[in-house]
């Protein structure tokens, strides 16, 4: 079996589905099957591998069931299959990952669903976060293509239960997370500078220091910042009673003298 097997399932699926109904089109299948055109006209060209997490996602709506879609998650996990997938991603990290990483939007707009006050509309998002609707719109889908935001019974959406995109702990082997991490930390650290201005400082916190160290010591200090952020976002939101406000902590520790 090659993992071309699901693309050509998917673009055998379309022209059975255009077949009885000659209006259906690429976009009434991707509607059908909860993903983004452009991103399911990526698999049906074999533009982009089919992940274990994808295939059981899309396989449903697909109409593909067991026993065939067994053959087809065991293909996913073989060492072939995850070869295939890393030569890849070392290539370059698809382009709904890469924006997902890269806009500061997107972690936000997972964490304002936890908002006492969320409303899930475009317009509301992009009204809280100063972005257009547009922008929120496609974020949500994004979000909700990806994994990390699910709709619900009553066609609205919540944070799912895979974690968060704001996890951005990425292995320097993949240059193309590199390049969308660095430019997040960059819009970040623009929205630090406005809040400085815009944002009273009984609402924020800014604080430097500047200190002379024996470099050896970095990657021990290293270790304590993430385990103080995550130590104290954790009590944050235990301790949070009526979440009103999503805030970004952010922690950087660099030389500023030259070798």
């Amino acid at each position: 079996m090659t993992e071309a097997n699901f693309a050509t399932f998917l673009n055998s699926e379309l022209v059975r589905r255009q077949t009885t109904n000659t209006s259906y089109s690429l976009r009434a299948f991707a509607r059908d099957l909860n993903i983004e055109p452009s991103l399911l006209s990526k698999i049906l060209r074999k533009k982009i591998p089919v992940t274990l997490k994808m295939l059981e996602r899309l396989a449903p709506p697909a109409g593909l069931i067991e026993p065939d879609l067994a053959a087809y998650r065991e293909y996913v996990k073989s060492a072939e299959g995850m070869k295939h997938f890393d030569s890849l991603q070392d290539k370059q990290i698809r382009h709904e990952e890469f924006k997902l990483i890269q806009d500061w939007y997107h972690i936000t707009i997972v964490e304002l669903t936890l908002l006492s006050d969320f409303e899930p509309s475009a317009a509301w998002i992009s009204k809280k976060l100063g972005i257009s609707e547009s922008e929120a719109s496609m974020a949500v889908e994004r979000l909700i293509t990806l994994g990390f935001l699910e709709k619900t019974n009553d066609g609205y959406f919540k944070k799912s239960g895979h974690g968060s995109p704001g996890l951005r702990i990425v292995s320097d082997d993949y240059p193309s997370y590199i390049k969308a991490l660095r430019q997040s930390i960059h819009q970040f650290g623009d929205k630090a500078m406005e809040a400085m201005h815009e944002i009273s400082p009984s609402h924020r916190a800014n604080t430097t220091l500047t200190v002379a160290i024996d470099s050896s010591l970095v990657a021990d200090a290293k270790k304590k910042i993430i385990n103080f952020t995550r130590s104290l976002v954790d009590e944050l939101e235990k301790k949070s009673k009526t979440k009103n406000h999503v805030y970004e902590l952010m922690v950087s520790f660099f030389p500023l003298t030259k070798d």
